[in-house]
C-alpha cells in the first residue's frame, strides 16, 4: 500500500494479493492488474487493460494479441518496493518457456515498474499501461 498526501491517492501495488493460488493457466480479472488506486475504476470490455504489462504476440490466425497476466507468485516486498513473477497467457494457454518478473518501486507519488522477460524471442514487443 502507498498513499500520498500531495494528491490524496491510495495505491495498492499488486504482487501477490490473491488469497489462494490459481493454476498457471488462469487469471482472476479482479486481481490481474499490477496496481489499483482510489482514483481508477474498471475498464470497459474491449478497452486497453489498465495497469497491465503484456507481450504482443501473434495468435494462431496471425492477429496481434496482448498476453494476459496469469496467476502470479509473490517474490518479496519491503518499504517502497514489491516484486512478483508470472507466466503470460495467450487465451487460456501459457506461453511455453516464457516468464515475466515484475518489480514496482514507489517513492512519494512516483512509481517505477521494471519487467524482465525471459524465454521470449529477441525483439519481442511489450506494452505497459498505467
Amino acid at each position: 500500500m502507498q498513499s500520498t498526501a500531495t494528491d490524496g491517492l491510495v495505491r495498492l501495488h499488486n504482487h501477490g494479493s490473491h488469497g489462494q493460488a490459481l493454476p498457471p493457466d488462469r487469471d482472476d480479472p479482479l486481481y490481474a492488474r499490477l496496481a489499483y488506486s482510489t482514483h481508477t475504476g474498471p475498464t470497459t470490455p474491449g478497452a486497453e487493460p489498465d495497469n497491465h504489462f503484456g507481450l504482443l504476440v501473434q495468435d494462431a490466425d496471425g492477429r496481434e494479441q496482448l498476453t494476459r497476466r496469469g496467476s502470479h507468485t509473490p517474490l518479496g516486498s519491503g518499504p517502497g518496493w514489491a516484486a512478483s513473477s508470472h507466466r503470460p497467457l495467450l487465451g487460456d494457454t501459457v506461453l511455453p518457456g516464457v516468464g515475466v518478473t515484475s518489480l514496482t518501486l514507489a517513492r512519494g507519488a512516483v512509481e517505477v515498474r521494471i519487467h524482465r522477460v525471459v524465454g521470449a524471442p529477441p525483439g519481442s514487443a511489450v506494452r505497459q499501461s498505467g
